[in-house]
């Protein structure tokens, strides 16, 4: 989150230092009295991009939580939106007066990079969007893998007995080891993996005998072997 505010204020500064500079050679070297509409609407157009780019760095800096690899497309379709209608317009500037006398040598051109940047950010907006999605998914089976090996750890506290321990133990890794990425089948073994480790800890907490419980834990460990068989189905 850092990191991403820090980006976002740089890229913010550089961008407002640079639009300022062009801002002054634009209006020291040019004479207006000389310009023709191309002159003013392509520099509208380049006003229009340095003012899209903030925009989206405010967006950008409002999706909380999301990392700078996740938001690293939006500033690259964004700046280079930038890069192209502030190359183009700078030489629809220069040749307006001589040359590009019709407006429409600005106008048109610049519809079709902005459509086309539309197009492209909304491509990568859904991307994006799928690819959080996705990272946020993951992000909870892991924590669901985590809390099972944190429950079957906390019952080997809860018994001095060697063997018992030890098949706790092995269980505890084996669910550690675990692929996060799983079906609907996989979600529905892991709820029996849940009740399978409580009846461990109320076998524990009745003092069961060491078979019992070796036994119920050895369940648990087969429902982890066909959980982890089954990968995404």
């Amino acid at each position: 989150m850092a990191n991403k505010n820090k980006v976002n204020k740089l890229s913010l500064i550089i961008i407002g230092a640079i639009f300022a500079l062009w801002n002054l050679i634009v209006f020291t070297c040019f004479k207006f009295k000389e310009s023709y509409p191309p002159f003013w609407a392509s520099y509208a157009f380049v006003t229009v991009a340095f003012a899209v780019v903030c925009a989206v760095a405010w967006f950008v800096f409002m999706k909380k939580g999301d990392t700078l690899n996740t938001l690293l497309p939006f500033y690259s379709t964004t700046y280079t939106y930038l890069i192209v209608t502030f190359i183009f317009n700078n030489i629809v500037m220069l040749l307006s007066r001589r040359v590009l006398r019709s407006v429409l040598w600005s106008i048109i051109p610049n519809a079709i990079i902005i459509v086309a940047f539309i197009i492209v950010f909304v491509l990568v907006y859904m991307g994006a969007s799928h690819i959080k999605g996705h990272e946020n998914y993951v992000a909870a089976k892991v924590s669901n893998i985590k809390e099972m090996a944190y429950s079957v750890n906390a019952l080997t506290y809860k018994t001095t007995d060697a063997a018992v321990k030890s098949k706790l133990v092995a269980l505890r890794d084996k669910i550690k080891i675990s692929d996060p990425l799983s079906g609907d089948r996989a979600v529905e073994i892991e709820g029996e993996i849940k009740a399978q480790i409580e009846t461990i800890g109320s076998l524990l907490s009745d003092n069961a005998d060491s078979a019992t419980v070796i036994s119920a834990i050895d369940d648990a460990y087969n429902m982890v072997k066909l959980r982890n068989g089954l990968g995404g189905k």
